[in-house]
């Protein structure tokens, strides 16, 4: 269960978010921390992040725990095309 404090501060970061403030990677990993279902929010969010060939290789390890949040909020949102998201090849 979320805390209130937990919840404010995870409304608080989604507004910053969607109104271009920033924030989305910590907006991610606070989804993922606290275990909340924001489907169409982390596919959004997490595609801008998977799309940006500039900043993607700076989340090292963590890019793979994104593919994967976002695949699954893609399948929440029923977005097949989206879950297909292209891994890199090596």
């Amino acid at each position: 269960m979320v805390g209130a404090a937990e919840e404010a501060q995870l409304n608080k970061l989604e507004n910053q978010v969607d109104n271009g403030g920033g924030g989305a990677w910590e907006y991610l990993c606070l989804v993922r921390k606290l275990k909340v279902r924001r489907s169409d929010k982390v596919l959004k969010h997490g595609l801008s992040i998977l799309n940006d060939s500039k900043n993607r290789p700076k989340l090292g390890a963590e890019e793979w725990t994104l593919y994967e949040q976002v695949a699954i909020a893609a399948m929440d949102c029923q977005s097949l095309d989206a879950a297909k998201v292209k891994l890199p090849s090596f």
